[in-house]
C-alpha cells in the first residue's frame, strides 16, 4: 500500500530528494533551518526480511505513541542517507 503513494513513485524514479527543517518565526532575526539532500531508500518488507522496517517502525511507535493506531504494521519507511547537509541560523 506504500508503494502507492505519489511520494514513494516519485522515489523509485528518482532517488534523489531534499528534506527541510525549518524553525519558523515571525521575527525573522529567529529563523532557522537543516537542508538535508540525499538518497532515498525505501525501507519494507521487501527489502532485508522486513528486519530494518520493522526496526524503523518500532522506533516511530516509541516516539510518536499516536501512531500505535496510525502506523499499519508493514508500512513502508523513507530512509534518507545525506550527501549534503546546510544549516542556517542555528546554534549548536
Amino acid at each position: 500500500q506504500g508503494r502507492a503513494l505519489k511520494r514513494v513513485r516519485n522515489i523509485l524514479k528518482n532517488p534523489n530528494v531534499a528534506l527541510i527543517i525549518d524553525d519558523y518565526s515571525e521575527d525573522w532575526n529567529e529563523l532557522a533551518y537543516v537542508l538535508i539532500q540525499g538518497s532515498a531508500h525505501l525501507v519494507d518488507a521487501l527489502v532485508d526480511q522486513g528486519e530494518e522496517q520493522r526496526r524503523a517502525e518500532a522506533l516511530l511507535r516509541e516516539k510518536y505513541p499516536q501512531y500505535e493506531a496510525l502506523l499499519e504494521p508493514g508500512c513502508t519507511v523513507i530512509r534518507i542517507a545525506p550527501s549534503n547537509v546546510v544549516s542556517w541560523g542555528l546554534t549548536p
